[in-house]
């Protein structure tokens, strides 16, 4: 909850640049976003279960730009062992691959790729108008 005045800062130098600053929610099941979350301009990142259900830890659901995979998720440790992890965190790496791969797409088609289109893809998922494949068909 926390807020700190250099990475504040640093989240605006960073979204000035065209760099897209992706944040988990928060763990706690309530309505207060964590901060970077709640920092304007910054995607939030909520979790959802393999039945494709808001996680119950999820901070303030239906305000995040996304919520995505985040339950049971299949990990390994430091020291090689696989194990399964829950939290708005696991769902933000998902998240910050997926942002990744669409800047990527977009960079080889040689089209600019805003933040604010960026933020229109993935709300467009998470209101489950297009899935994720087709989160690629969206940039023009």
């Amino acid at each position: 909850y926390q807020f700190n005045q250099a990475v504040s800062d640093s989240i605006d130098i960073a979204l000035e640049k065209g760099i897209t600053v992706v944040s988990s929610s928060g763990d706690y099941g309530n309505n207060d976003m964590l901060f970077p979350a709640n920092k304007k301009g910054v995607i939030s990142v909520g979790s959802i279960s393999a039945n494709n259900q808001i996680s119950d830890f999820t901070n303030v659901p239906s305000e995040v730009v996304i919520n995505a995979p985040g339950d049971e998720i299949k990990c390994v440790t430091i020291n090689g062992s696989i194990h399964f992890n829950s939290g708005t965190s696991e769902a933000n790496a998902l998240v910050s691959g997926y942002v990744a791969l669409l800047k990527e797409y977009a960079d080889t088609e040689d089209v600019d790729l805003s933040n604010e289109k960026i933020t229109e893809i993935l709300s467009s998922i998470n209101s489950k108008k297009i899935n994720y494949s087709k989160g690629f068909l969206r940039i023009e």
